[in-house]
């Protein structure tokens, strides 16, 4: 059975003067060796993303601008994080994932693998189906 513990937020670093702010990752810090990165913007205020898994790829999602919650459900407890610019959370594979949107918010996304269309579990019925055939 998987851990029910509430998720840790990852804070990555901040460099923050007067021209801005610039946020960073060495790659060594990161929850897992990325292999695709990505980057989800321009979502209207309180509009979802997400919704799916994924059969062996983990994601790394970092808040870049705005606010966004992240409802990470492992078949066994759901989580919902709120996360700030400089925070991210892990969603581990075989975890049914998704994100809202808030405040011009954008998500930096860390992939431990190539994208794969084949590894997307793409409906809660098949998530439910595949955790229930696992215990």
């Amino acid at each position: 059975m998987r851990s029910k513990n509430k998720r840790k937020i990852i804070k990555i670093g901040k460099f923050l003067e007067y021209r801005g702010s610039l946020f960073f990752l060495d790659f060594e810090e990161a929850p897992f060796q990325p292999s695709r990165v990505f980057i989800v913007n321009e979502v209207p205020d309180g509009q979802a993303r997400g919704a799916h898994a994924h059969h062996e790829c983990e994601q790394f999602l970092i808040c870049t601008k705005g606010k966004i919650e992240v409802f990470i459900d492992d078949g066994y407890s759901k989580n919902k994080i709120m996360l700030s610019p400089g925070e991210g959370v892990v969603q581990k594979a075989k975890e049914w994932g998704g994100q809202t949107y808030h405040n011009d918010a954008e998500l930096l996304v860390l992939c431990s693998h190539k994208y794969d269309p084949s590894d997307y579990i793409r409906t809660y019925k098949e998530f439910r189906e595949m955790i229930e055939n696992e215990a």
